[in-house]
């Protein structure tokens, strides 16, 4: 038996007029799926026709893409190179398309560059660049200033944002925290209305007696 890669192994039967027949095993995990000579076939024909990454997935849609990049650099022999690679590796296609936030692997245009370049000569503040590139993370805009501009433009104050938040993650979390405040604050004054109350019950009772 032979490894193939993280997730499968070849198994070689030699027969005894010589001859032999090999398969493809999953090995290391349970839920392994086996590559049908009809699906290596498309995912070949799709590789070295150029296809993109989500043409490729989508072919093969409840397979994580970390699998079929194993499969294709195990029957290339080589690593893969794609020009845009928006899946995250250990998602499938149908994650992919049911997550909100698509903007792993995309690339920066040169007028977002442009935009970027302007917001950080006249010090914007780090929600109002984040506010103009709400496909970002801030870890993705963070990382595109520091090779655009060097480390002496990364220090944001107030550093409202967290590195995994979009603009609409950081509006949801604040919006969520006010909430909450504000759910505490009523708590709160009921609780207090409720304490005064019972004193005032308690004071009356002990002057009856």
């Amino acid at each position: 038996m032979t490894p193939r890669g993280h997730f499968e192994s070849t198994l070689r039967i030699v027969w005894r007029d010589g001859s032999f027949d090999s398969v493809d095993i999953g090995t290391q995990r349970t839920n392994y799926q086996w590559w049908s000579e009809k699906e290596v076939s498309e995912l070949v024909s799709l590789y070295n026709g150029g296809a993109t990454q989500l043409e490729i997935a989508q072919r093969f849609s409840t397979r994580k893409w970390i699998y079929i990049q194993e499969k294709t650099e195990r029957l290339f022999t080589q690593k893969i190179s794609l020009a845009t690679m928006p899946m995250r590796v250990y998602e499938t296609y149908l994650d992919y398309e049911a997550r909100e936030d698509k903007s792993h692997g995309r690339v920066w245009t040169s007028m977002e560059v442009e935009r970027l370049r302007w917001l950080v000569v006249n010090n914007a503040l780090q929600v109002e660049i984040a506010k103009e590139f709400p496909g970002f993370t801030w870890f993705q805009i963070n990382r595109k200033i520091y090779r655009t501009f060097g480390a002496g433009f990364l220090n944001f104050e107030p550093n409202m944002i967290k590195r995994a938040e979009t603009y609409s993650d950081y509006l949801r979390r604040v919006e969520g925290n006010a909430k909450a405040k504000h759910d505490i604050e009523v708590m709160s004054e009921s609780y207090t209305d409720e304490v005064g109350t019972f004193k005032d019950m308690s004071s009356e009772f002990e002057s009856g007696c």
